[in-house]
């Protein structure tokens, strides 16, 4: 453990600026390798929380972005992906997997005909559930008997047609949900 501790400051200390990719790194090794409390420790010692908010975010309307409220979002249904190969192309097209903070969000996100990813997990702590883009955890809208953590699923999918959620296995493939983040 104190080798991993080394090998951690040494790989930030060269990464340097590009803290986002070492974080997400530390998010995807909890992810595999169900060795939280080590990486979550790593995680906060060297991170703030992740926050990939646009303050002014731009809805391309012409390349599938839609807008509700001040934020955008972009549905990939036809694309199907493991949680964090979704967040990831999220990230790349300067977004984040969808955080929900209120029932209309919800309900403008839902999806129809298959089950997209969301951005929340509880990959650092168990049953600590929180969304990747720094939003705060506090509007919910769980699926009877969920979360369960049935077999490790530490991922959020948003079900089909009800808009309810569900932890899940986050190495299935679905579609997701990226959303850029506008001023309140």
């Amino acid at each position: 453990s104190h080798s991993l501790v080394l090998y951690f400051h040494v790989l930030f200390l060269v990464m340097g600026e590009d803290t986002n990719q070492l974080r997400d790194l530390l998010l995807g090794l909890c992810l595999r390798t169900r060795r939280k409390s080590f990486f979550a420790i790593a995680a906060k010692t060297y991170f703030l929380p992740s926050s990939s908010a646009n303050p002014s975010p731009q809805c391309d309307l012409a390349n599938g972005w839609m807008t509700y409220g001040s934020n955008c979002y972009k549905f990939k249904s036809d694309t199907r992906k493991s949680w964090t190969s979704a967040r990831h192309d999220c990230v790349a097209d300067g977004a984040d997997l969808v955080s929900i903070t209120s029932a209309g969000e919800n309900q403008f996100v839902t999806p129809t005909g298959i089950s997209m990813w969301m951005g929340g997990h509880d990959s650092m702590t168990e049953g600590g559930w929180e969304w990747t883009d720094g939003s705060p955890f506090r509007f919910i809208h769980w699926n009877a008997g969920n979360p369960d953590d049935y077999y490790g699923e530490d991922c959020l999918s948003m079900l089909i047609n009800n808009g309810y959620w569900n932890d899940d296995n986050c190495e299935y493939k679905r579609g997701y949900i990226c959303k850029r983040r506008g001023e309140k």
